[in-house]
């Protein structure tokens, strides 16, 4: 993590990435894949490494949409860059693909996670709150639409308008530069009577960005089902009856013994405590010296 200055010359913070010797940079797009392809002998001197176990990659993402600096750091040490295109703000409505505009920089800003994994979080809400109703136009702000918008697509208590808004949202991640693509592969085995073994593959493509936006997108294949853990932010398919809109929901693993709803209830009472003790500071008469 280094000092890093916005657009605005706004001091923040942002995750810098080693590189291997003499790689310039912005790396343009096209040139990762064969930076992932190098040897590992050129990878693993400068810390990367290859990771394919992906259970709990959609939890640890969301939980960043309001983690401290110290979990982004640690998430980004085990899974990798965003590989967000520095050069276009939706590198699906560019037009140039894997083009020679599409461009990476090792500099990621720490705000750029956070966006990400914010709207990874809203997204799967709205599925869950359509599933009983209409999404006000407070959350769908979250993912960067304003009232005048919200407003001129008619989505107010619209629930089919809103449904194929979502998909079209996720649709537009899936189709970035590293969108998922259907790999076929066959091999023979080193005995002479062995069969030809096909297979179908899916690629999501270089990092775990990809990954992410496919697995929503499974999640939201079953939308009638999809639902956020309160105790521990997991999506989770629901067997049991809807949850009311304004009540928490846990995961079968939460609810076992009731833990969750308790360790809930305390952080929010100790936030409301905290409230509590800055407005009755704030109140205070100033002391004259």
């Amino acid at each position: 993590m280094v000092p890093y200055e916005d657009a605005e010359d706004v001091k923040a913070k942002a995750l810098r990435y080693p590189l291997p010797a003499g790689l310039a940079t912005p790396v343009p797009m096209a040139q990762l894949r064969e930076m992932a392809m190098l040897r590992k002998d050129v990878l693993h001197p400068i810390g990367w490494r290859q990771t394919e176990e992906t259970d709990d990659l959609l939890p640890d993402f969301l939980r960043m949409a309001s983690g401290a600096l110290r979990e982004v750091t640690d998430f980004a040490s085990r899974w990798g860059p965003l590989w967000l295109c520095a050069a276009h703000a939706n590198c699906a409505l560019a037009g140039d693909g894997l083009g020679a505009a599409c461009v990476w920089s090792p500099l990621e800003p720490i705000a750029a996670w956070r966006r990400e994994a914010q709207a990874a979080k809203t997204v799967l809400e709205v599925a869950a709150r359509l599933n009983v109703e209409a999404v006000p136009c407070e959350v769908w702000q979250r993912l960067d639409m304003d009232r005048e918008q919200y407003e001129r697509m008619k989505l107010e208590g619209d629930r089919r308008q809103q449904a194929q808004l979502l998909a079209g949202l996720v649709q537009a991640r899936l189709d970035g530069p590293w969108r998922p693509r259907v790999c076929l592969s066959s091999s023979v085995g080193n005995d002479a009577g062995d069969a030809v073994s096909t297979m179908l593959v899916l690629d999501t493509g270089l990092g775990f960005r990809s990954a992410v936006w496919h697995q929503i997108a499974q999640l939201l294949c079953r939308l009638d089902e999809v639902y956020i853990c309160d105790g521990c932010s997991r999506p989770y398919q629901r067997g049991i009856r809807k949850p009311r809109p304004d009540q928490d929901n846990f995961c079968p693993n939460c609810r076992k013994d009731g833990k969750a709803a308790k360790r809930l209830w305390a952080q929010r009472e100790r936030g409301r405590l905290r409230t509590r003790d800055l407005a009755s500071e704030d109140a205070r008469p100033a002391q004259a010296e």
